[in-house]
């Protein structure tokens, strides 16, 4: 996980305020502590705060630029693909100097701009920047995995902002509830509807939406992905054709490919373990890629304890399992933190102070991805 924030004023000569950027960077600094880096210039400020797992050396902190100078990206989230694509992308000329799949998004997009969105298989939020010109293009993965919010409505100076969270915009332009979403909320509707956030003039970009910006010209916001492209009768017909062995040979497959794929930091990883069929399923399949893999648990004691069933499957494959002791008022104590980091007040996820409490187990062992 990373955090971006960005600043892209209409006026091309405008002055970026260096210490505003540098206060945006600390707002968003526990999304990566691994480095806080920011670029300002006439017209655009960016800043990046970097939680390092694939080429962890200096040259892929971000905002990272091509060696013309002229585009910049910063990027949060992984690319699971990006060696494929980045065979792909020597083949047709492009030049490395990184190992980092940063470089990879970078030269993808330079090459094939909007188009290359659809060949992103992971997570991300990421915003491209044409010097040149000045456009900003801006994405989110197709689930949403990452934020991304945007907004036009900043206090003075007319300017596109973006970040990873809301807090980051606070040096740039006053935050103020939005009071329909405030009402919606009180009238038990669970969180902000799609493009939405809980505060006025800012939006949330879309899951698989992508937002291009030119100066003079309105936002064009268009998907790049839409639920239904996953339907595919052809496809459907063949898997029910299948016998029940061979469609568990092909999930098997492809679970075992998705595993591999997320496997590949150069940082540390290991992986939850709750104790279910699910996280058991890929924990297990880790274990046969990698033989050291560290799993994180949550105890929260009492009747929905699942630390029994996390000690069986730890003691199978013979690794270790950390244990986070979630007491009932760890829930209480948690609210404002974790309401803070989810930008609203959540109703439906009771299980995000046991999943920040082994998080920060997990981090304290030096663990820095987590399947």
């Amino acid at each position: 996980m990373c955090g971006i924030f960005g600043i892209r004023f209409e006026a091309a000569d405008a002055p970026v305020a260096r210490a505003r950027l540098q206060a945006s960077v600390a707002s968003i600094g526990h999304r990566g502590p691994d480095a806080a880096v920011i670029h300002a210039e006439p017209g655009l400020g960016l800043a990046h705060a970097r939680l390092s797992l694939v080429d962890v050396s200096s040259r892929s902190d971000q905002p990272f630029h091509d060696d013309s100078g002229r585009y910049v990206l910063v990027f949060n989230g992984e690319v699971y693909n990006f060696r494929d694509l980045r065979r792909d992308l020597e083949k047709q000329g492009a030049a490395f100097r990184t190992t980092s799949d940063t470089e990879v998004v970078l030269h993808s997009l330079i090459r094939h701009g909007i188009d290359a969105l659809a060949g992103f298989e992971g997570m991300f939020a990421l915003a491209f920047i044409d010097r040149a010109d000045g456009s900003v293009l801006l994405a989110r993965d197709r689930f949403g995995m990452k934020p991304l919010f945007w907004t036009e409505s900043l206090d003075a100076t007319p300017a596109l902002a973006f970040a990873s969270e809301v807090a980051a915009f606070a040096p740039w332009t006053t935050l103020a509830p939005d009071m329909g979403q405030l009402f919606a909320y009180l009238g038990k509707f669970g969180g902000p509807t799609s493009g939405r956030s809980f505060y006025d003039g800012i939006q949330a970009l879309a899951p698989g939406d992508y937002l291009l910006s030119k100066r003079g010209q309105p936002p064009v916001i268009a998907p790049f992905f839409k639920l239904p492209d996953f339907l595919n009768q052809a496809e459907a017909e063949r898997l029910r054709a299948l016998s029940p062995a061979a469609v568990a040979d092909e999930f098997d497959e492809a679970m075992q490919g998705a595993v591999a794929s997320k496997l590949f930091a150069d940082a540390r990883v290991g992986a939850f373990a709750s104790g279910g069929v699910d996280s058991s399923l890929i924990v297990a399949m880790a274990a046969r890629q990698q033989k050291d893999v560290a799993l994180f648990h949550a105890n929260v004691k009492g009747a929905w304890s699942e630390t029994p069933a996390a000690r069986g499957l730890a003691d199978h494959l013979g690794l270790d399992l950390h244990i986070a002791e979630v007491e009932e008022q760890d829930f209480v104590d948690m609210i404002p933190r974790v309401m803070r980091h989810y930008g609203y007040p959540f109703s439906y996820h009771p299980n995000c102070a046991p999943l920040m409490l082994t998080a920060q187990l997990a981090r304290d062992n030096g663990v820095k991805g987590l399947l």
